[in-house]
């Protein structure tokens, strides 16, 4: 089902179903001149302009305003919208992988270094108190898989979310994480993105692989979260 895009008043708002989209214009709330776009289109264009969207042409006398012309500034797209660019190149699967292994790296030395840390406490304070061995061993086992969940979650969730979206990894190769209009996601968004890994990764890794054989290059947590990993 496809996703568009539509623009009023200088706000981009959407994704939205084309039947949404034809509701919409059916009662108004898209008018003729108002821009849309749609993956696979070269640029915004009036949304009169889209076969089939609207039910039938303005009447005579519609209160509306006049709406852009294709070839004019506004349907050109140069407003500040979101407009595709055909050199936008997806990151394939061994340059994800790579970045996934720098990336490990990294959290293997974050974690070993505050799990020491945290280790060290509990024992020390269980063990003060009088809990036998075994107890405390379980304790920090316990303590450190919480930790290590919450760092790698906000690791990602973090750094994909902010300005560079991207993780320390990725950034070392050159690529980011989008949404479908190329913008930054938001750190739910990315949150989402992180822990739906966790079905690509129990699936015997295939929603990895999918990376490798998928038109745009997404992972299954990228489909599930509606998100790019692009170059550049």
């Amino acid at each position: 089902m496809s996703q568009w895009y539509y623009a009023q008043n200088n706000q981009q708002f959407g994704p939205v179903t084309w039947e949404a989209l034809q509701q919409m214009a059916m009662q108004r709330i898209l008018q003729p001149y108002d821009l849309v776009w749609s993956e696979g289109m070269a640029n915004w264009q009036a949304a009169t302009t889209v076969p089939n969207l609207f039910a039938a042409a303005p009447v005579a006398g519609d209160q509306t305003a006049p709406y852009a012309a294709p070839g004019s500034p506004t349907a050109a797209g140069t407003i500040g919208y979101y407009t595709p660019t055909s050199n936008v190149t997806y990151a394939g699967f061994w340059l994800r992988f790579v970045a996934a292994i720098i990336d490990g790296v990294i959290l293997f030395v974050i974690g070993m270094i505050i799990g020491g840390i945290s280790g060290f406490l509990i024992g020390f304070v269980m063990g003060a108190s009088g809990s036998a061995m075994q107890n405390i061993q379980l304790t920090v086992e316990i303590v450190a898989q919480i930790i290590g969940i919450i760092i790698g979650w906000l690791y990602e969730a973090l750094l994909t979310s902010s300005s560079k979206q991207a993780t320390l990894g990725k950034m070392a190769l050159g690529i980011r994480v989008t949404g479908y209009d190329g913008q930054r996601i938001s750190f739910a968004r990315a949150t989402g993105r992180h822990f739906a890994k966790f079905i690509s990764a129990i699936i015997f890794m295939i929603g990895y692989i999918m990376a490798a054989f998928t038109e745009r290059k997404q992972a299954l947590h990228d489909l599930l979260a509606s998100t790019l990993v692009v170059r550049g």
